[in-house]
């Protein structure tokens, strides 16, 4: 498992109902957040990413800078946002090893079944 706490990350419970009526909030799987898993994809469906300028790095590379605003009445929006408050994990790069060696999972999984079988 790989540590994937977050500083920044959608807030699940935020929701924001602008002056047209128009209600904001995170989506996932379809539907509005109800919980957060950080290998879920989180997105704001009734908003939209403008460009309002560029700023640079020392460097000289560009970067865009912008607001979100609402799809139907363009008033500008800004989603709500938290840090974690507890450690998060995910599934980490996965190897098998015989005897050292690299193998395949279907050949590691084969191999063990041969070995205890059931």
């Amino acid at each position: 498992m790989m540590e994937a706490t977050s500083l920044h990350r959608p807030n699940e419970r935020w929701t924001h109902t602008d002056r047209h009526g128009h209600i904001h909030q995170w989506w996932t799987n379809g539907a509005p957040a109800t919980s957060y898993h950080p290998t879920d994809h989180f997105i704001t469906p009734t908003l939209h990413w403008v460009q309002t300028g560029i700023e640079y790095f020392e460097d000289g590379a560009e970067i865009p800078i912008g607001e979100h605003r609402c799809v139907r009445c363009e008033e500008k929006v800004e989603p709500g946002y938290k840090a974690d408050d507890c450690t998060q994990y995910v599934p980490g790069l996965t190897r098998y090893l015989i005897n050292g060696r690299s193998v395949s999972k279907e050949e590691y999984l084969r191999r063990y079944l041969e070995e205890h079988p059931q």
